[in-house]
């Protein structure tokens, strides 16, 4: 299965909406309307997250996204971070793929986009402590926890 990222649209909403929604994502990412308001960007005051969408063979199957933390900050643990340095956010929403290894592979491409298109020097993911399948996913990434902010961290 080939696993591609391509740019978010508009036409993605109720597609992320429902994804977001999902038993088997809720737990994880919380409240829909939040992420939603955000991805929409309404009023324009966030400009520094880049939205994904996973595909596979051209299905939708998941979501990514990755955000210069320098520029996003507001009562987070990355909030005293250097420029350069980014997170990351992602998802298998497609209740069908999971199992397969898709995580794993997302969290591989979006870092690798991230650090072609921005020259980041440092990325981190904040998975809930308890999402033992993203930590794994980040884990196979040669991220490392960082005990002191409970981020996980890859040097690029």
């Amino acid at each position: 299965m080939k696993l591609s990222l391509r740019p978010f649209t508009a036409s993605d909403m109720p597609l992320m909406e429902s994804w977001l929604k999902a038993a088997h994502v809720r737990p994880w990412f919380g409240e829909p309307e939040g992420w939603l308001a955000e991805i929409r960007n309404a009023d324009g005051r966030i400009e520094a997250i880049s939205h994904f969408i996973a595909e596979v063979e051209c299905r939708p199957v998941g979501f990514a996204q990755y955000y210069d933390c320098f520029r996003f900050r507001g009562g987070y643990p990355w909030d005293n971070e250097p420029e350069g340095v980014f997170g990351l956010d992602f998802m298998i929403g497609e209740a069908d793929f999971i199992g397969l290894g898709l995580g794993r592979r997302l969290v591989g491409l979006i870092s690798e986009l991230a650090s072609q298109e921005t020259g980041a020097v440092s990325l981190f993911a904040d998975p809930d402590p308890g999402n033992v399948v993203s930590v794994k996913s980040l884990l196979a990434n040669g991220f490392i926890l960082d005990e002191k902010t409970g981020l996980y961290r890859k040097n690029v």
